[in-house]
């Protein structure tokens, strides 16, 4: 953990859209999604992508908060409609503001990690229905290139990150890379991402932030990438080689020990603007380490689905230990531990099942039925162990972004049946934690004494521990018996002109 701006640009404009631990055990019916810019998105299924379509067997993603730290936001965008939560634009006091195709970085970020996906529309993101928090830090009105005020970026970058754990984000993503931060606005960013992860203050947030490409001239230092706590991305091309240019062999991105894991980082279909006036929702192709950062965003939000007591350092730790190790063995200075490999993480990620509600109640009428849904995974991930022989409990079955079960009284139970009867379930992917046991209570029956309470408890048998140890120096993982930590509450805005104050 450590460490992006600058970025080389490809836009190309496209009209909205008309129309390894085991194998699978059992496959999401829809494994693709029905978004019809799909196929143009190679780094979600290529050999020397992140392989989110088999990451999507198991998790989809959950309503995880991410927030994204960059310039403009397209508010409007059909692929990101709904995805919106508690914007705001540190530059002006209000929400961020859809200026024009250069002045978009966070809507293009946005898409990668979060598009709307298997809506029939546009792309698909590494995450399907995140929540998105927009906040706004800089200003690229010009031609891109992140227009950097010191102190008051660093300022705002630290505002931005406190105003995101307020608003439950659990993942940050920084979107641009300054080059030799001074100390003053070093330490500020530092002392902000020092609060967002201390886990007496919330659920700890995973700040990413990209390496970006070398100074124009002279040597340089990536910030925010390079400070403690923030996992630093490069970008690599469709070959798995590090971004550079083709023709000379130039890296188009910086190296050294602030490179913590690489993602795809070169003609990303993204949502994005036109350069008409105003501008106009549209899809461009993007190229840089800031939208690799994207990627990598989606890829923590799916291992976060899976089990979202994990620690940023724990979720770094999965996702470096199962990348694809690119250059020299090993961790280096170019590739960081690899290519993030997203399905790869996900079945790395020790499941812990979430089952709601605890008890089921049904009434001693026969045919009667209630749900025990999960809100985090897919159908794939869990099944039914054992259950009363007077109930049936069908297999899981999916609800996107979640699933769930049905359970159907098939006869009226004795009063000694129905004494604390549970259903128990357990995961399907090859870590978990111990069986997830569900009570039942069936209500209307002729006992003489009021049926007990179930004890059935959704407390993981076992006390939740990190599943590896991360290859990344740091604060170590940190244990947390019997205390989850699952996303906030989150403060929404009630409307465009009425958001928080940032704290």
């Amino acid at each position: 953990m450590r460490r992006s701006y600058a970025f080389v640009c490809l836009v190309v404009l496209l009209t909205l859209a008309a129309a390894v631990l085991a194998a699978p055990l059992r496959a999401f019916p829809n494994a693709l999604p029905n978004d019809p810019l799909l196929a143009q998105q190679w780094a979600l299924t290529d050999t020397f992508g992140i392989h989110a379509d088999n990451a999507w067997k198991y998790t989809v993603g959950a309503n995880i908060s991410v927030a994204v730290l960059d310039a403009g936001f397209d508010l409007g965008h059909p692929d990101l409609a709904g995805r919106w939560s508690s914007p705001y634009n540190f530059l002006e006091d209000s929400p961020p503001q859809n200026h024009n195709a250069t002045d978009n970085w966070g809507t293009g970020i946005a898409g990668l990690l979060g598009a709307t996906t298997n809506n029939g529309v546009g792309i698909a993101g590494v995450t399907w229905r995140p929540n998105i928090v927009p906040l706004r830090v800089v200003s690229r009105r010009t031609n891109g290139s992140v227009n950097y005020t010191s102190p008051a970026t660093a300022n705002f970058i630290a505002q931005g990150l406190d105003y995101a754990a307020a608003h439950g984000a659990r993942i940050a993503v920084i979107g641009f890379n300054i080059n030799n931060m001074s100390a003053q606005d070093q330490n500020t960013i530092q002392q902000a991402i020092d609060r967002v992860q201390d886990p007496n203050h919330g659920s700890p947030m995973i700040v990413i932030a990209p390496v970006g490409e070398p100074p124009a001239s002279g040597s340089g230092t990536p910030y925010p990438a390079s400070l403690n706590g923030v996992i630093g991305v490069t970008a690599t091309m469709t070959d798995s080689l590090i971004l550079q240019a083709r023709s000379t062999g130039q890296l188009l991105v910086q190296t050294g020990p602030f490179v913590d894991i690489a993602a795809p980082g070169i003609n990303l279909l993204t949502t994005g603007v036109d350069g008409s006036s105003p501008a106009q929702s549209t899809y461009v192709n993007a190229t840089g380490a800031e939208f690799a950062a994207g990627l990598v965003a989606g890829a923590a939000a799916l291992v976060l689905s899976v089990d979202p007591t994990l620690s940023p350092v724990q979720v770094e730790g999965i996702l470096r230990s199962q990348a694809l190790d690119r250059g020299a063995p090993g961790p280096d200075t170019v590739y960081g531990a690899g290519i993030v490999d997203a399905s790869a993480a996900v079945r790395a990620t020790r499941h812990f099942l979430t089952l709601n509600p605890n008890t089921v109640t049904l009434p001693a009428t026969l045919n009667a039925t209630a749900t025990i849904s999960n809100p985090y995974t897919l159908a794939a991930s869990w099944q039914v162990d054992n259950h009363p022989d007077w109930v049936d409990v069908s297999n899981p079955v999916d609800a996107l972004p979640g699933s769930f079960a049905t359970v159907t009284l098939k006869r009226v139970p004795t009063c000694a049946e129905a004494t604390a009867p549970i259903i128990a379930f357990s995961s399907a992917l090859p870590l978990s934690y111990g069986p997830v046991e569900v009570g039942i209570q069936v209500t209307g029956l002729p006992c003489s004494t009021p049926q007990p309470t179930p004890t059935a408890t959704l407390t993981p048998s076992i006390t939740p521990t990190p599943m590896m140890t991360p290859t990344t120096t740091g604060t170590p993982p940190i244990n947390r018996p019997n205390k989850l930590f699952l996303p906030a509450l989150e403060q929404r805005c009630n409307s465009m002109t009425s958001c928080p104050q940032p704290r």
